[in-house]
């Protein structure tokens, strides 16, 4: 299944149109490539299955005609290589097409493929993850970082794959977490850390009134954004920081880190090496509030973003 579009009325259309082009109909993408003798040739990216056809200016219309096919498709004229429209009739929809000719704009070849592919009806959970992973390895890095900055479209594939899978393939798209110095400048933990710090009794007299307080840090694979969350106090000797159970984890998030408070406030502002231990442990940075502000302990980062989504365990989670 393939459709195509339509743009021309100046002498220059036939030169405008000959070359290769990326068309959008409805969930599918092509590519058709037109040469100079009137004949074109569409190509399906996920499969390879292919077809020829024929191509002729008429009026302020292209038609294209497709060997074997009864589909009726236009492309309006004057020919626009970064914005090309057209029109499409076949058994499978009816509708606008939409077409980019290579070098005549933006290319968002992976954005689109990565749609496609998400739209199919062969796209079943636990089964979808090597053909997003073989799309993206051979995608540029331009065009990870526009997919990544997709939200729409993450969220589109997230509802389609199985979590860990989705973490790979954001993963292999670029996304990172954090680093424990990172997250130690992230707005949203320095708030957290500043609110625990008040709630752990610092001022008290007797150190046996301060509190340890805390939490886990989490991001959301889809929007990237960080978020966290409370556990009950400790004493002024510890905090206990289990693994999260999943009800408690956000929606498309995993464990990134953990924060918690050193309540001295003569404190030297050092890891202390129980903290080290369990950061190494659990697989996530500790960032520390202690008297003269956060700083992070243990692991540098959250390896990778698939494996458990609460701790990653030694190994730090699942590679892509």
């Amino acid at each position: 299944m393939r459709c195509h579009l339509a743009e021309v009325l100046v002498a220059d259309d036939a030169g405008e149109l000959v070359g290769t082009w990326t068309v959008h109909f409805m969930r599918w993408t092509w590519e058709y490539t037109f040469t100079a003798d009137g004949k074109v040739t569409w190509r399906d990216p996920l499969n390879n299955e292919s077809g020829s056809g024929r191509w002729a200016l008429m009026g302020s219309i292209v038609n294209l005609t497709w060997t074997n096919s009864t589909e009726k498709e236009t492309w309006n004229r004057p020919i626009r290589p970064g914005d090309q429209i057209g029109w499409c009739v076949a058994s499978y929809g009816t509708g606008k097409i939409e077409a980019k000719k290579a070098g005549g704009g933006a290319s968002a070849g992976l954005k689109d493929d990565l749609r496609t592919m998400a739209n199919r009806s062969d796209f079943k959970f636990g089964s979808n993850y090597d053909q997003v992973h073989d799309r993206i390895t051979k995608a540029s890095a331009q065009e990870k970082r526009e997919a990544l900055s997709d939200q729409p479209l993450l969220t589109l594939i997230r509802h389609k794959m199985l979590f860990n899978d989705f973490a790979m393939a954001v993963e292999l798209l670029g996304r990172q977490s954090p680093t424990g110095k990172q997250l130690t400048e992230d707005a949203v933990v320095k708030s957290a850390c500043e609110a625990a710090w008040a709630d752990s009794n610092v001022n008290a007299s007797n150190p046996n009134d301060w509190r340890e307080n805390g939490g886990y840090i989490f991001m959301n694979l889809v929007s990237g954004q960080v978020s966290t969350a409370r556990v009950p106090s400790g004493n002024w000797g510890g905090l206990n920081l289990p693994g999260p159970e999943i009800k408690d984890i956000p929606d498309d998030s995993i464990v990134v880190g953990v924060f918690h408070t050193h309540p001295n406030p003569d404190g030297a502002g050092t890891c202390e090496d129980h903290d080290v231990q369990k950061s190494k442990i659990d697989g996530v940075p500790d960032v520390v509030r202690g008297a003269k502000g956060p700083f992070p302990c243990g692991v540098e980062r959250r390896l990778h973003l698939a494996g458990s989504r609460g701790y990653p365990g030694p190994s730090g989670g699942d590679p892509p």
